[in-house]
């Protein structure tokens, strides 16, 4: 559907969809490809509540990759569907992360 989007509006050159194993692509790619906007929409990492912290660990490692490679003023939407990891839980661990990559953010839909 975003390929075709994109292509609907023109944008079919300047953007390029990856639908990969996270946790297999982000640490094959590089800072010097460019992404301006990363989509992070895994499933859930957890379905009960004895793996929360297995599951934060997995949330945290994807988020920081992906804000690694983000240039200042670059876009990370991310997200779980995990029942069980609270949004107080996933919004510290972002901002956690976020002090190792000094990029400004902005939390802006719960």
């Amino acid at each position: 559907m975003a390929k075709s989007n994109a292509a609907l509006n023109g944008f079919e050159d300047r953007m390029s969809f990856r639908c990969a194993d996270v946790f297999d692509l982000l640490p094959s790619l590089s800072k010097s490809e460019g992404f301006d906007f990363i989509i992070l929409d895994p499933p859930a990492f957890t379905k009960s509540r004895a793996t929360v912290k297995s599951a934060a660990r997995g949330y945290k490692e994807i988020n920081l990759r992906a804000m690694k490679l983000l240039p200042r003023g670059g876009y990370l939407a991310t997200c779980s569907c995990s029942h069980f990891m609270q949004d107080e839980l996933f919004r510290k661990m972002l901002v956690k992360n976020n002090k190792n990559t000094l990029l400004s953010m902005i939390i802006m839909l719960k």
